[in-house]
C-alpha cells in the first residue's frame, strides 16, 4: 500500500503556491490568488500521487497547465493584430505539451507500480494455510455440525488483539529547531497561527508573506512540533488568545 507523506505533501504545496502564474494586474487580489491556489491544490489531490516521484509528476502537471492557461489568456486580450499573440499561443501549445507528457510519464510510473503489488497481494494468498476437513470417526447418533458446533463452544473466547501503536516521529533536528526559533522569533503571529493549524494551510500562505520563506519541510516540522522555550510561548500566546475571544 502506497502513501504520500504529509512531509513530502506540505512541500508540494509550498511548490505550488510559488510556481502558478500570478493573476493579472487587474484581478491580483487576495481572494483571486487564493481562490487559484485552492484550485491547484483541488487538482493536486484529484491526481492522488502515490510517492514523491509520482507527487513531483503531479505538480508539474498543475503548473504547466495553469500557464498554459495563462497564455492562452494573453493572447484572447492582446487580440489578432497584436504581434505578440502568436508567440503566447506558441508557448500555450509547449506548456501543454510539457503536462501531457508529465502526465504520459504518471501513467506509465503507475502501470509498473499495480502489477507489483498484484504479485504481493498473489504470494500472500499462496502463504494463507488450507483448512483440512476433518477424518476421525463420528458417532451415528451426534451429526458432525453438532460436533463441530460443541468444540467451539468449549473453546475459551479469543481476545482480538491490540492494534499495533503507530511509531513515534523522531524530534526535530537541532538544526531546524534553531532555524524555527529564529522564524517565530521575527514572524511571531505567522509561526503561532501555523502552530496552532498543524500545517500550513492556503489561507496562511495567502495572508502571511513570509509564509513563502518556509521552504525547508524540517523546518516547518520543528515549527509544528518542536519544545523550545521560544517555541512553547507561542502555545501559552495561543491558548491567551483564545480565552481573550
Amino acid at each position: 500500500m502506497f502513501a504520500l507523506s504529509d512531509t513530502t505533501r506540505r512541500q508540494c504545496y509550498l511548490d505550488l503556491g510559488s510556481a502558478l502564474p500570478p493573476p493579472p494586474p487587474a484581478l491580483d487580489t487576495q481572494e483571486e490568488r487564493e481562490r487559484r491556489f485552492a484550485a491547484a491544490i483541488e487538482e493536486f489531490t484529484v491526481l492522488d500521487p502515490a510517492n514523491a516521484y509520482e507527487a513531483e509528476l503531479v505538480v508539474r502537471i498543475v503548473v504547466c497547465g495553469a500557464y498554459a492557461i495563462e497564455c492562452l489568456r494573453q493572447s484572447g486580450r492582446r487580440g489578432e493584430d497584436d504581434p505578440k499573440a502568436p508567440r503566447c499561443r506558441a508557448q500555450a501549445v509547449s506548456m501543454f505539451r510539457e503536462a501531457r507528457a508529465a502526465h504520459r510519464m504518471l501513467t506509465q510510473e503507475r502501470k509498473g507500480r499495480l502489477p507489483s503489488a498484484q504479485r504481493t497481494e498473489g504470494r500472500a494468498d499462496q502463504l494463507q494455510p488450507m483448512a483440512v476437513p476433518a477424518t476421525g470417526p463420528q458417532p451415528d447418533d451426534v451429526p458432525a455440525t453438532a460436533t463441530v458446533a460443541a468444540a467451539s463452544a468449549s473453546q475459551p473466547p479469543q481476545e482480538p488483539a491490540a492494534p499495533l501503536a503507530a511509531p513515534a516521529l523522531p524530534p526535530p533536528s537541532p538544526e531546524a529547531l534553531a532555524k524555527a526559533d529564529d522564524f517565530a522569533r521575527s514572524h511571531r503571529c505567522v509561526a503561532e497561527q501555523i502552530r496552532r493549524d498543524g500545517r500550513i494551510t492556503p489561507r496562511s500562505k495567502v495572508r502571511f508573506r513570509a509564509v513563502a520563506r518556509l521552504t525547508d519541510p524540517a523546518v516547518v516540522d520543528a515549527l509544528i512540533r518542536g519544545r523550545s522555550d521560544v517555541l512553547c510561548s507561542l502555545d501559552r500566546d495561543g491558548h491567551r488568545a483564545a480565552r481573550a475571544a
